[in-house]
């Protein structure tokens, strides 16, 4: 079995928060687009809306397993003075 130090836990830790905001955004400026009817041009070409609920739904899957990574008990036994917790 894999020993893990705490400043390797805290870094993956404080990465799985950082990735799970990012991805939260992300979904935000989805939905934002959706409900506001936002025009996205590429060239001549308007990229449709379906690509933006695809967006939001690929976004929060992420964001959703990143935080759930962060409440792992096997993450929180490892390491449980971790100040990111």
């Amino acid at each position: 079995m894999v020993q893990c130090d705490k400043s390797k836990c805290c870094c993956q830790r404080a990465a799985l928060l950082i990735s799970g905001i990012i991805f939260t955004f992300v979904a935000v400026c989805h939905l934002w687009r959706v409900f506001s009817g936002q025009v996205i041009m590429l060239g001549d070409n308007a990229i449709p809306n379906w690509v933006s609920i695809v967006g939001i739904v690929v976004a929060s899957i992420m964001a959703i397993l990143n935080f759930c990574a962060l409440k792992c008990p096997k993450c929180k036994a490892a390491n449980p003075n971790c100040s990111s917790s």
